[in-house]
């Protein structure tokens, strides 16, 4: 059974910044379980830890090499319809479009969303790619609500393997390694 921490607990550690955000996310992952940080399956989920996946595209890992470019954020491997939950209390911002039509064979590609923190988590911001958004803008959310579900991804790019694509910022910068 994995350990449980109480929300006062975790947001105490946020606040005091000990620990690098990116530590931060996966202790909360892996603490709180998969089903409150990223996706779970069905009714009676199996929590396991959140793993940066690594396919034909590279590493999951923030910072990864990605060519000319580095990745932005986590990936976590996450299984096709699995509902994905908000990782702490937010507002909806909005549905993202993750690629453009330029970018993406002709077609957008509209599998997103946008949660603004709320409370201990003013200033951060997390976007979450390759989900179908379930929720409407504007409303708010606490840590580990339903917000929507999670794509099949490799249909349309073969290859690669489902996951949930995060990038946390913390006013306004893409930086999981502040502390």
């Amino acid at each position: 059974m994995p350990l449980r921490l109480t929300e006062e607990q975790v947001e105490k550690a946020i606040l005091n910044m000990k620990y690098p955000i990116f530590v931060t996310i996966v202790f909360i992952g892996i603490f709180q379980s998969q089903e409150v940080f990223g996706c779970g399956g069905g009714s009676k989920p199996k929590p396991k830890p959140p793993t940066p996946g690594t396919d034909r595209h590279g590493s999951g890992a923030f910072g990864a090499p990605r060519g000319s470019r580095t990745h932005k954020g986590v990936d976590i491997v996450c299984a096709v319809g699995s509902r994905v939950y908000a990782p702490f209390p937010a507002s909806v911002v909005r549905g993202l479009t993750v690629y453009s039509a330029s970018k993406h064979r002709g077609k957008p590609y509209n599998t997103g969303l946008e949660l603004r923190g709320t409370g201990a988590w003013t200033g951060y911001k997390v976007k979450m790619f390759y989900v179908r958004k379930t929720i409407s803008n504007g409303r708010i959310v606490a840590s580990g609500d339903s917000i929507g579900t999670m794509t099949d991804r490799a249909s349309v790019d073969p290859g690669m393997t489902n996951h949930v694509h995060v990038q946390l910022y913390k006013d306004g910068a893409i930086n999981l390694l502040l502390g």
